[in-house]
């Protein structure tokens, strides 16, 4: 537990960093047009390195495990690395020459203004590809290594590279400034993780080296990924192209509360998957399974009281105090109110997508990457079919809500797969602890929601919102104190009751 708290602040704190780069962005560039314009030409780098982090990342972690030695160890990571960045700059040359085809389709909606400023910021945001590419690998190089608080640890100062240079930049910051910072705060991530690796490889003692063979197995793994992802992971590509047609602003609001839920998974899950990813792996190769389950359980207890808690904070707080927070950026009132809307609504996706992604390792561990790209396909299908209805009937908002169906349809089919592989985890007890912590959090939320309502008949302003939130934190009370004792009494002791015989 102290393990996962420590990396879990230092995880909070990169991603405050970079939620940051979204609060000065969202200050100087605003809702409008131009903040479309750089969210879509984005749009790429953020899929691809959604999709190597999907892949590559997870896979390089069980590939690295399996070699007999740190010198093979380090080896398979700098060539993994070096294998990917090449194939990566290639795709971006490709990229670059099609830059206004690529445009086109990512957002039929655009005027023809707003495609060639598009195109205009193609250079800098596409050159993120191969050094996004070349951390993805150094990260599960870390992790497998046990250093899992590096990688955040890097990413929190390449964030705050990039704050500070947005914050000196000023009222001059333009969408291509922004680009460019983003660039370098990426860079800076690579080369302290790289330095690392290098140092590693100079300090390795000698041993048995087959790099092929290891970069092989890496690639083995990650492929079925890569190949599904390019169509599973498509989300963001589809969510921007349906929404570039409903006006200018709906793309950044949309971006912005995505941000926000990408913000909050990371901080949830993340911590807790990158501190267990490794043993996990571990015991499943010595096949361990229900050992594996019971991390399992204690991860996802964690995840559930967490993500539960910030949602209920968000949907109760947001619509007294994000107003006061963007009354002195270029939103607009509407653009508030619809920002507002879509991080409420996205809450559902936020609690859905973190318990997913604890569940998602199990796939890597047990080497299943062609059932996870399959499930995977089938959940994008079916945000393509809500996605393109709801959009067409609700707008924006109606992909807010498609969002949510999608995670929760992942959640689903992951649970479905994963429950088979235990004989006795995940089953009944641990489903009425899971339903306890979400019946008491509803008990808190629903009494603060009536609270604020109340309150708000006889003393309009932030006063309900505040009292909503006191309230519901002294609810909270009971969801996280029931929450922690299933995490360190009830898991520990069926834990025990596993070595009794039967």
């Amino acid at each position: 537990m102290k393990r996962i708290s420590l990396l879990t602040l230092v995880n909070i704190l990169a991603m405050v960093t970079n939620m940051g780069n979204q609060v000065v962005t969202a200050i100087y560039l605003g809702a409008g047009a131009e903040r479309d314009a750089l969210f879509v030409a984005m749009s790429v780098p953020l899929f691809l390195n959604t999709l190597f982090a999907g892949s590559i990342g997870v896979s390089v972690t069980p590939g690295i495990l399996a070699c007999s030695s740190r010198a093979a160890r380090c080896q398979t990571a700098l060539w993994t690395l070096i294998s990917l960045v090449f194939g990566t700059s290639i795709l971006v040359g490709c990229f670059y020459l099609a830059g206004p085809h690529l445009v086109r389709l990512l957002a039929p909606g655009f005027d023809f203004q707003h495609r060639l400023e598009t195109v205009s910021l193609l250079p800098l945001s596409l050159s993120l590809i191969p050094i996004q590419a070349a951390t993805c690998v150094l990260s599960g190089y870390m992790i497998a290594a046990d250093r899992v608080f590096f990688p955040s640890s890097a990413l929190l100062l390449g964030n705050f590279v990039t704050l500070i240079g947005m914050v000196f930049a000023g009222n001059s910051l333009t969408p291509a400034k922004i680009a460019l910072l983003t660039l370098v705060g990426a860079s800076f991530v690579t080369l302290v993780q790289g330095a690392v690796l290098f140092k590693d490889l100079r300090t390795a003692p000698a041993g048995i080296i087959e790099n092929s063979k290891n970069v092989v197995r890496v690639y083995r793994q990650a492929m079925p990924l890569i190949l599904s992802g390019v169509f599973s992971r498509s989300s963001s590509l589809i969510e921007r192209r349906l929404a570039s047609s409903a006006g200018p602003g709906t793309i950044s609001c949309l971006g912005y509360a995505g941000y926000l839920v990408t913000f909050l998974v990371n901080a949830t899950a993340g911590p807790a998957a990158s501190a267990f990813f490794a043993r996990i792996c571990d015991l499943w190769n010595r096949e361990e399974r229900e050992e594996v389950g019971r991390v399992l359980e204690k991860s996802l207890y964690y995840v559930v009281t967490v993500s539960l808690t910030l949602a209920g904070f968000v949907v109760i707080l947001f619509p007294d105090v994000l107003p006061l927070i963007l009354e002195r950026t270029k939103f607009t009132a509407s653009a508030a109110a619809e920002l507002i809307s879509y991080s409420q609504i996205l809450m559902v996706s936020y609690v859905c997508l973190s318990a997913g992604s604890v569940m998602s390792r199990l796939f890597y561990a047990a080497g299943r990457t062609y059932t996870v790209s399959l499930l995977d396909c089938c959940s994008i299908v079916f945000y393509i079919i809500v996605a393109s209805l709801m959009a067409y009937l609700k707008g924006g908002a109606g992909l807010a809500i498609a969002a949510g169906l999608y995670g929760l349809f992942i959640v689903i089919t992951f649970y479905s797969w994963a429950v088979q592989q235990f004989q006795t985890r995940l089953r009944s007890e641990f489903l009425s602890g899971v339903g306890a912590i979400g019946l008491r959090w509803l008990i808190a939320f629903l009494l603060a929601i009536g609270t604020k309502f109340l309150v708000s008949t006889f003393y309009p302003g932030v006063l309900p919102g505040i009292a909503a939130s006191i309230l519901y934190s002294v609810g909270l009370i009971l969801v996280v104190r029931f929450g922690v004792r299933q995490l360190r009494e009830g898991v520990r002791n069926r834990a025990s009751g596993d070595l009794l015989p039967a």
